[in-house]
């Protein structure tokens, strides 16, 4: 029974449903409010903060690459998708008197239903040992050569991620400018994006801009400085094939 089962999921698969192939090269600036305090990492020192962006889209069958991670499509059908995920991410942070805060890859999954999509990765270098669950709504309305894409989501950080890049340990703390012995616990954030993209040939314009709003846990962190963060992203990508 189970083989039977498992046929008939085979043949159900739609693989014609796969773009196979796409390569696309940017370049892109990336605004956005700093929260954090005395950050001394690159880019990281201002507020606000502009940091330039690489774009790649590599979209070959089921596995894509992009600038948010790389993903492989499990099973895939017209609206309800299984994807396996590799992030790298992390609230970097360095500081005087403190450890530096690294960034790490991620490995995880997670589905997308219509425009639903919801996805769980967790760190795999043992550096926070964090996990990240998001849930995400993106409908996507296009005219002519012109797509708006409203985003809102919300994303859980467990206790450990939020330990590691905002928590304060006994041997940094300095009281001297206000910085004392924090634990982080877990946090509920959420935010939106409104993204715009505009083709013109083989040339795509993106601008999205939105808002971050940061749980009291992590902004009743001695290391940061504002519980809500501005993001604006302007970006320009070239179809090679």
């Amino acid at each position: 029974m189970r083989l039977v089962y498992f046929l008939l999921v085979i043949l159900s698969f739609h693989a014609n449903a796969f773009e196979w192939t796409e390569v696309s090269l940017g370049l892109g600036v990336y605004r956005y409010d700093n929260i954090r305090v005395d950050n001394r990492k690159k880019f990281l020192k201002k507020d606000p903060i502009y940091e330039p962006v690489p774009i790649v889209q590599l979209r070959v069958g089921p596995f894509v690459i992009n600038k948010d991670g790389a993903g492989f499509a499990l099973l895939y059908f017209k609206k309800i998708k299984l994807v396996g995920v590799a992030i790298y991410e992390g609230e970097a942070y360095e500081t005087l008197g403190m450890e530096e805060r690294k960034k790490s890859f991620y490995l995880g999954g997670g589905f997308q239903f219509y425009d639903l999509e919801g996805l769980y990765y967790q760190d795999v270098q043992s550096r926070s040992r964090g996990k990240v669950y998001k849930l995400s709504y993106a409908p996507k309305l296009t005219f002519n050569q012109y797509t708006f894409s409203p985003r809102i989501y919300a994303q859980l950080w467990n206790q450990n991620y939020v330990d590691y890049f905002f928590g304060v340990r006994s041997n940094e703390v300095n009281q001297a400018i206000g910085r004392f012995q924090f634990t982080g616990k877990k946090s509920i954030n959420y935010g939106f994006m409104l993204r715009n993209i505009w083709t013109v040939e083989n040339l795509k314009y993106v601008l999205s801009a939105g808002y971050k709003f940061y749980d009291k846990s992590v902004y009743n962190s001695p290391t940061v400085s504002k519980d809500i963060e501005q993001r604006i992203f302007l970006g320009i990508m070239y179809k090679l094939y």
